[in-house]
């Protein structure tokens, strides 16, 4: 971690941990607040008390663990952008001819996207040697589009003995040379995937899969493939994901970056940016599950190895991420000075079909995997751990908090000891939420402006940032309703695809 990044991120905790609160130091306040609230816990009634009981619980945390974590969590946050930065320099200046890669584009229904996705797999500055399109039995003009904007012609398909699983008959293969579109009949998008692999060339070492609403930045595909040319244990990356609505497209290329008033899209922006920090933890941990897999590189012989991937479970990316640690094959990193843009649901349905089918994915991979937990041999043995822990532990919490406001507002209106609520909430959760906006405004976004620079205006990120702060609140409680609703259907067995949202970008 560089000097500057360090006194930066150790002076916005200086700030919190030194913030005057009525005439004292917030520490200092927390701690004798919570010796006069464990003293007054036996002339509590019961709901008080648990109201109580579980701030002191919290304010226990703070003291004892957050504040050593978190300098631990940021020092190896950043030391992990410094990482990427200095391999994204390696990989601009290599000399050496690029390797042969290909681009999987697996494709149902994308006519309104599809396009613009093969054309920025075409200006990549690592020319993909080969751009497969799988096209999973598409009933809109997907298919046309492809044939007629590329000038494919019909090729006579040989059929050949799949070396990976492979359902739903080839219907027709179009190709002008390195573009091939290959028209099946619908059997989901992990054979759509295994049919596009198995469609590589032989002598092809590296692949990316580009989801069909995936728009890369020119230096996207040398981004995700060179660290796995560098590193040879590396089996599987994935890029950054920055939402494309609002964005100005032409031809493939994104020549304008914007943001969008729409509240939902908006919400999912600084999502994506404050994920940036936890996935540049989750690598320095060996414990990165959930890597996007709209926008991922593979090492084909791992792909072979874990014999493709799998029809089973909700999302398939996450699948193939957890069986890449439960069988050892290899390393998976998350390159976050890899570019790409996506669409965000900007409905409230369509963020609620994405967010529980996602859910009810992890959910179902991590209960597939939990023998991996703690096992001695296993690569990243973190990783189950951790992705249990946020994925059940997680929920848990964030509801108990949510639960918090109701309950305090009713405490304080009717209760005796009422006069205790306002004491919690302005000797502690005030500064913790003052604490919470410069952390937002801070630290968050002086890494991405020094690392990412996903936007080019420094404005645009305190917006964000502002944004999330007074309208956090519901987006997460959609959050929270997503999973509540992934889970129940889990464990009913009633979880189904839903339907993806797409608008035109060209």
């Amino acid at each position: 971690m560089d000097s500057k990044s360090k006194l930066i991120v150790f002076i916005t905790f200086a700030v919190f941990i030194f913030f005057p609160v009525k005439d004292t130091f917030l520490l200092g306040l927390m701690f004798e607040n919570l010796v006069l609230y464990f003293s007054v816990l036996k002339y509590l009634d019961a709901w008080m008390l648990t109201f109580m009981l579980f701030n002191c619980w919290v304010m226990v945390c703070f003291l004892l663990w957050l504040f050593p974590f978190s300098f631990y969590y940021w020092n190896k946050a950043v030391d992990e952008f410094e990482s990427l930065k200095k391999l994204r320099g390696r990989a601009k200046n290599i000399t050496t001819p690029t390797p042969h890669i290909a681009v999987v584009i697996p494709a149902f229904n994308e006519e309104k996207t599809i396009v613009q996705t093969i054309r920025s797999c075409q200006h990549q500055n690592w020319k993909p040697r080969q751009i497969i399109i799988i096209d999973d039995g598409s009933t809109d003009k997907t298919a046309e589009l492809v044939i007629n904007r590329f000038n494919l012609k019909r090729r006579f398909y040989v059929k050949q003995k799949p070396r990976l699983p492979q359902k739903g008959a080839v219907t027709a293969i179009y190709s002008n040379g390195i573009i091939t579109l290959i028209s099946k009949v619908n059997a989901g998008k992990s054979y759509a995937l295994n049919l596009g692999f198995d469609y590589i060339n032989r002598s092809t070492e590296y692949a990316c899969i580009f989801d069909a609403d995936t728009i890369s930045h020119e230096e996207g595909v040398m981004g995700l493939i060179y660290p796995m040319v560098e590193d040879r244990d590396l089996v599987l990356t994935s890029g950054r994901n920055q939402i494309v609505n609002g964005c100005h497209v032409i031809d493939g290329k994104v020549v304008q970056v914007g943001v969008t008033k729409n509240p939902l899209i908006l919400s999912q922006i600084r999502e994506y940016l404050v994920d940036l920090v936890s996935k540049a933890f989750g690598n320095s941990l060996d414990a990165q599950a959930v890597l996007i897999g709209n926008f991922s590189g593979y090492r084909i012989d791992a792909v072979y190895k874990l014999n493709g991937f799998a029809d089973r479970g909700m999302t398939e990316d996450y699948d193939y991420n957890f069986h890449v640690h439960a069988e050892k094959v290899g390393k998976i990193r998350a390159i976050l000075t890899a570019q790409g843009w996506t669409q965000g649901p900007h409905s409230l349905s369509g963020v609620f079909n994405q967010r529980v089918r996602w859910s009810v994915g992890i959910l179902d991979s991590l209960i597939r995997y939990r023998k991996v937990a703690g096992r001695p041999d296993a690569m990243g043995k973190f990783f189950v751990p951790v992705q249990m822990f946020k994925a059940i532990v997680f929920p848990i919490y964030f509801i108990a908090n949510f639960s918090l406001i109701p309950l305090a507002i009713y405490l304080w209106m009717t209760n005796p000891h009422g006069h205790l609520v306002e004491s919690v909430f302005m000797c502690f959760y005030l500064p913790a939420y003052i604490m919470k906006f410069v952390m937002e405004v801070g630290i968050h976004n002086y890494i991405d402006w020094k690392y990412i620079k996903n936007y080019n205006n420094a404005s645009t990120y305190v917006w964000l940032a502002m944004f999330k702060m007074f309208f956090g609140y519901a987006y997460n409680s959609i959050l929270l309703t997503c999973n509540a609703v992934a889970y129940w259907k889990y464990f009913w067995g009633t979880a189904t695809w839903g339907k993806m949202e797409r608008t035109k970008v060209d």
